[in-house]
């Protein structure tokens, strides 16, 4: 019996070995609730098309994020609204954009969007700080397009008259899309990235515009 002192010696490593392993804690789920302001940079413009040096644009995206395992990788899907506008001395109307000749105070067209975005994230710190990197695809669909044009109405029939016009009725915009997406930060900031390879507009002259989103993003929860 006194050869068999081992026995109990590994009985008590095998009992340890659990409270040890359970000292790896598991990841804790975050950026569920990420707020993005951006500007959109567009790129194949029809021939003498000029857009604003600030296209203002804001995305909303609520995560499901679920780590894996003891990695510190995780999964994100969700839905999210993207909202981009598009400022310049083109008018659109009905399915393209008709440049403006004369004065105008304020042009643009609006682009709203519901998406579902998919990332793949990795953090390195749990407690909430810490550097976080994502990369991601978001399909998107068209929910709301709309133009508003404030100046002189010859564009409207109003030749001499100053007229403010919101139009809903617009065609040659593709219903949905879709946009690859980068971001890196710090704790709940962060620099953001979105490209759409996807087509937008649907005209002859506007089928290659795609934009070039580049922002800055809030952790909210």
């Amino acid at each position: 019996m006194k050869h068999l002192w081992w026995i109990p010696a590994l009985l008590c490593l095998l009992s340890v070995r659990p409270a040890c392993g359970q000292q790896r804690l598991r990841m804790r789920p975050a950026d569920r609730l990420l707020v993005e302001v951006f500007t959109d940079h567009w790129r194949g413009l029809p021939e003498g098309m000029e857009t604003g040096n600030l296209n203002r644009g804001v995305s909303i995206r609520m995560m499901h994020d679920e780590p894996l395992g003891m990695s510190p990788f995780s999964l994100a899907v969700g839905l999210g609204f993207f909202g981009h506008n598009l400022y310049s001395g083109h008018l659109y109307r009905k399915n393209g954009f008709q440049p403006i000749t004369g004065p105008y105070d304020h042009n643009k067209i609006s682009l709203n969007y519901l998406g579902l975005p998919l990332e793949v994230r990795i953090r390195s710190g749990r407690a909430g700080q810490g550097f976080r990197l994502s990369a991601g695809l978001s399909a998107k669909w068209l929910v709301n397009a709309h133009t508003k044009f404030e100046g002189p109405g010859l564009h409207y029939g109003a030749p001499g008259q100053v007229v403010r016009i919101k139009e809903h009725r617009l065609g040659g915009i593709s219903r949905w899309t879709w946009q690859y997406s980068l971001r890196a930060g710090w704790g709940r900031y962060g620099l953001s990235l979105g490209w759409s390879p996807g087509p937008v507009f649907e005209g002859p002259q506007e089928s290659a515009m795609r934009p070039l989103s580049l922002g800055v993003s809030i952790r909210l929860y």
